[in-house]
């Protein structure tokens, strides 16, 4: 799992430290690699704080767990080819850090747009507007669709809440059907069977790793409306949705619910891009 040290991705090890955390409670075994973007040799002066207790947490754990980590510099020349290189070592996943995207602008930014774009794994961009600790999230919401790119979203909530001592909240939001079509009231009840039995799994899952866990179904005119309007209420502390890169040029597009989620939240928002 290698990490993009720049900036706000001081969350982004927060995220892994929470991450280790939960595989070392499940005895599950895991393998980091955190990767400057830097010169500089991977020693204590070159941590950030965040950085130097992922570090150090996690070679507590693997004293006892099959927990692994390893630091890294990469120059700040060539970054994409420093992240290349450590994704063909088997990596499967990519934790990134970054700033609350201009509403006019590309999602992330060039440098991480362009690892996105690029990216052989999947990877899981935590965005924020303003400075927020990870480990004092205690209540997570998950857009939920019921496609594997949410369930995936919605799993990994789980393990990170689990690691944090977090409750995950799942919000399934369909759009409204007009109700003079004949098929209308058929279409969405099918649809609430299904999200039901898939959230029934989630919830099963939750309590396996000892995560409370709540549910909703909604209709709604705007689903991402719904959403930021949800995301208003007190109490929440991060949104964790799943999407894939619906694009076929550079510039990725995870779709239009995505895009005004990450652009608009209140709370910080993690994006779990999976590679299809």
């Amino acid at each position: 799992m290698p990490l993009l040290p720049e900036g706000p991705s001081e969350v982004a090890a927060e995220a892994a430290r929470a991450l280790a955390r939960s595989k070392a409670n499940a005895d599950e075994s895991l393998e980091i690699v955190v990767l400057r973007m830097s010169s500089a040799s991977a020693n204590g002066k070159a941590q950030r704080p965040a950085e130097a207790r992922l570090v150090r947490e996690t070679k507590e754990l693997a004293s006892s767990q099959p927990i692994e980590i390893e630091e890294r510099a990469a120059p700040k020349v060539r970054p994409l080819d420093a992240i290349a290189d450590a994704v063909l070592r088997g990596y499967q996943l990519m934790i990134l850090g970054a700033a609350r995207p201009a509403r006019e602008s590309v999602l992330y930014g060039r440098l991480i747009d362009s690892v996105v774009a690029r990216s052989a794994v999947d990877t899981f961009i935590v965005s924020s507007s303003v400075g927020f600790a990870m480990e004092s999230v205690k209540r997570i919401v998950v857009p939920f669709t019921g496609r594997d790119s949410s369930r995936n979203a919605a799993d990994f909530a789980l393990t990170l809440a689990s690691g944090l001592g977090a409750s995950v909240f799942a919000l399934n939001v369909a759009r409204e059907l007009p109700i003079e079509r004949a098929t209308a009231l058929e279409q969405l009840a099918r649809h609430r069977r299904s999200i039901e039995g898939a959230l029934h799994e989630l919830e099963e899952r939750a309590k396996l790793l000892e995560v409370r866990f709540e549910s909703a179904i909604r209709t709604a005119a705007s689903p991402s409306q719904e959403i930021l309007r949800e995301l208003r209420e007190p109490g929440y502390d991060l949104c964790i949705l799943g999407a894939t890169n619906q694009s076929r040029r550079g510039t990725p597009f995870f779709g239009d619910t995505a895009d005004v989620v990450v652009r608009y939240a209140p709370t910080p928002v993690g994006l779990l891009v999976l590679k299809i």
